[in-house]
């Protein structure tokens, strides 16, 4: 029966996950990012310091922040016969260090790739 390739790679819910798998791969000796690539997502101030400085999803914490409160102070004026409204925010991938080109790809501009990657960070 044919072994499934072990994963390469981890999108964690959120940075304070993302933190404790990186603990779990260095106690393991798994080198971030050359054999597992770790992405976490809130874009705690703290992330970019690390050893290896994670890659994260960045939310706009301080536009979705006005906004509930624009929200709220309009549901407090109007009342409760305020229709409910969803609010969509874009979010901003900061790549750091904590990912890379997944180390089993054969794809022949892999190194391409992970230059163009590297330049973008710059």
């Amino acid at each position: 029966m044919p072994q499934t390739p072990a994963p390469t790679a981890c999108l964690a819910g959120n940075d304070h996950v993302a933190l404790l798998l990186l603990k779990s791969l260095a106690a393991l000796k798994v080198r971030v990012p050359e054999q597992f690539s770790v992405v976490g997502f809130d874009n705690l101030r703290l992330v970019e310091h690390l050893p290896v400085p994670l890659t994260t999803v960045d939310q706009p914490k301080q536009e979705m922040g006005r906004r509930a409160a624009e929200l709220l102070f309009e549901r407090v004026q109007s009342g409760p016969s305020l229709p409910v409204r969803s609010e969509v925010f874009t979010p901003r991938l900061v790549i750091r260090e904590s990912s890379s080109i997944s180390p089993r790809s054969e794809d022949p501009r892999r190194g391409a790739i992970q230059q163009a990657v590297r330049y973008g960070q710059r």
